[in-house]
């Protein structure tokens, strides 16, 4: 079962391109990721650009690296021409 996602009000996904992230540790107990990401397609033209800050556990970071790694292995395991669901 996929997880609703959240839609903007012509019923599309809300999703906003991701342009850079960094990342750091907080007294070797926690983990920062800064995602910097662009809100709307006008952000293209004028190189507006938004971030946020997450602060994670060890045991998150690792879950969300697992995680973004099986979906990235499985798109590029898709043959092109194979209709996706």
């Amino acid at each position: 079962m996929e997880p609703e996602l959240k839609k903007n009000r012509d019923g599309n996904l809300a999703a906003h391109p991701i342009t850079g992230w960094t990342t750091g540790t907080v007294a070797g107990i926690g983990v920062l990721l800064q995602i910097e990401y662009l809100e709307s397609p006008q952000d293209i033209q004028t190189g507006h650009r938004q971030e946020i800050l997450f602060g994670l556990t060890p045991q998150q970071s690792l879950h969300l690296a697992e995680v973004l790694t099986k979906l990235a292995n499985k798109n590029l395991q898709v043959d092109p021409g194979t209709p996706r669901h």
